[in-house]
């Protein structure tokens, strides 16, 4: 006779990432998957600065483990949490233990008037300029090399000055 339950909670949920916008999570299964396959892990948010309930951010297949949560908002705490479910039904929640903040991965960012993209697939400029009495100022970023999962591998800046009179 084969006993089968809910799966325990997933174990080791952590952040791999924090954008304004979003948060990366990954986790490992349960250790009980409840004597059956794990059907798929719900991810739940709330929104600790505003306050509110939990609601769903994400669905992932049983198989997978990680996932990147969206449509946050830059400076907001959230806390989150994720679900395994089998055929039975739902098990516990694993749950972060502190908030994260969606912001920026290199800190806060400067007031830029005004700014234009240029994608290409190894070729991101992201031209900046910025108007003062005297002066104006163009700053130029070239990041460059493989743009693997929105990583660059170094990148460069370049900042031109024109005095005008």
């Amino acid at each position: 006779m084969r006993c089968t339950d809910k799966p325990s909670e997933p174990q080791n949920l952590q952040v791999t990432e924090v954008t304004k916008e979003t948060v990366g999570l990954r986790w490992e299964p349960p250790e009980s998957s409840g004597g059956m396959d794990i059907a798929q892990y719900v991810v739940d948010k709330r929104d600790a600065t505003r306050g509110g309930g939990w609601m769903q951010a994400a669905t992932v297949d049983g198989t997978a483990t990680r996932v990147v949560v969206g449509k946050l908002v830059e400076g907001n705490e959230y806390q989150f949490r994720v679900v395994a479910e089998n055929k039975i039904g739902a098990g516990p929640p694993a749950e972060l233990s502190q908030p994260v903040t969606a912001k920026l991965p290199y800190g806060t960012r400067p007031d830029h008037p005004r700014r234009h993209h240029h994608h290409h697939r190894y070729h991101i400029t992201l031209r900046q300029q910025m108007q003062a009495s005297t002066a104006s100022v163009s700053s130029v970023y070239h990041l460059l090399g493989g743009l693997r999962n929105r990583r660059c591998c170094f990148c460069v800046f370049v900042a031109v000055i024109r005095v005008s009179s």
